[in-house]
């Protein structure tokens, strides 16, 4: 006698295959793709926010490890003027910084964006001052004055306290609004 497993099975009417995703399928998949697209654009903001902020922090720091090192070297005193659209270092002892002075007596300047604001925290202050219309001097001697720069860009800052032996950063704090 022939047993029962050797005989062909007719194809059952649930098992058809099908090929594709149902609608809904598709319409999950999309909004968790909008989802990861918009925490990303949204995590961005802040990757710019934080770029603007560091670049004429990085700037600030070349330019008064600059001064320190060109007043030791000259041995006259350098300055680092901050102006409302920025700052710059000057040439040694140049006396017209307030009205704007010669182009030829400029060594370097930098333009900070129009909304960025610049701050400036002096030894033994409590609050923060525009630094507008500010010198912040290197003697010849390789000191400078202990001093603290603020930059603020919308909600987000850098905040950098400085060295007065060294004109380096002693103590850099970023903060960047989400």
């Amino acid at each position: 006698m022939e047993s029962s497993s050797n005989l062909p099975l007719a194809p059952s009417p649930r098992l058809v295959l099908s090929s594709g995703f149902t609608l809904l399928e598709m319409t999950m998949v999309m909004f968790i793709m909008a989802i990861f697209i918009s925490v990303a654009a949204f995590s961005f903001q802040g990757v710019t926010d934080e770029q603007i902020l560091r670049t004429p922090a990085a700037e600030l720091q070349r330019m008064a490890h600059e001064a320190v090192s060109r007043a030791g070297i000259y041995e006259q005193p350098e300055e680092i003027v901050f102006e409302k659209t920025g700052f710059g270092i000057r040439y040694r002892g140049d006396a017209s910084a307030a009205d704007g002075g010669d182009a030829k007596y400029w060594l370097r300047r930098v333009q900070t964006p129009p909304e960025m604001r610049l701050l400036m925290k002096r030894w033994g202050q409590n609050k923060w001052l525009p630094a507008a219309d500010q010198r912040w001097v290197a003697l010849p001697s390789g000191l400078c004055e202990p001093l603290s720069i603020r930059m603020e860009f919308g909600r987000s800052f850098t905040e950098m306290q400085f060295h007065p032996l060294t004109g380096g950063v002693a103590d850099e704090t970023t903060y960047v609004a989400p």
